[in-house]
Formats: C-alpha cells, structure tokens, sequence
C-alpha cells in the first residue's frame, strides 16, 4: 500500500465516523408522556428520562413515574385507584386515566406496539 491508499483510507473512515455520529445527534428522542388536567396541557415529559412528577387533581395529588421508558402512576389522591392499578405505558396511543381528578398521561411520538392483538 502506498501513502496516498493509507490517506485515502482514513479520510473514508472519518467521513463515516462523522456521518455516525451527526446522525445520532439529531436523531429523535423517542416518545413524550403529554399530561392533560381538566382538558389543559399540565406537563410533557420525555420517556428516555426517569422522572417522578406530582400533579394536583380534584381530590388530591397524583404521582406519576417515569422509570426504563415506561410510565406509571405511583400515587393517586382519588377514592377508587384505577389508574394506580393500570398498567405502565410505553407505547404511541397509550394512555391513563384518572377520572375522578381529570387527569390524562398520554404517550405521543412513542414507539408502536408491535403486536396489536392475539387470535386463538
């Protein structure tokens, strides 16, 4: 190999490092959690980032966790805990609901679920 061959070689491979890297940095974060109260835009939250957020509804505080880029409410000031016993979300279109505070999480720009239903 010759001089010129070596430089060649190395002006491909930082170009493609480059390339790499510039794609990384501006490739999408990934999904949003979108919080709504009484129908207004409380709170959105990246799911890439674990974060504990509280949120004041009609009959008390929520706590809803973001943790491994699924999200769950922890605590909720309601009589009847069905958004505590709900399911994490992760997925585009997932949602909670607190009725009785009004309270929404919503996953949007997420991720599709790759398996809609199950046939037997």
């Amino acid at each position: 190999m010759k001089k010129k061959d070596i430089l060649l070689i190395l002006v491909v491979l930082a170009v493609g490092v480059f390339t790499i890297a510039s794609f990384r940095a501006f490739q999408e974060e990934g999904g949003q959690v979108v919080v709504t109260v009484a129908g207004e835009e409380y709170a959105t939250l990246p799911l890439n980032k674990d974060a504990r957020l509280e949120i004041e509804g009609k009959y008390g505080t929520n706590i809803l966790a973001i943790k491994d880029g699924t999200a769950k409410m922890e605590e909720a000031g309601c009589p009847d805990q069905i958004c505590v016993y709900h399911k994490a979300i992760q997925y585009n279109g997932d949602t909670i609901i607190c009725l009785p505070n009004q309270i929404i999480i919503q996953v949007v720009d997420g991720e599709d679920q790759k398996l809609d239903s199950v046939a037997q």
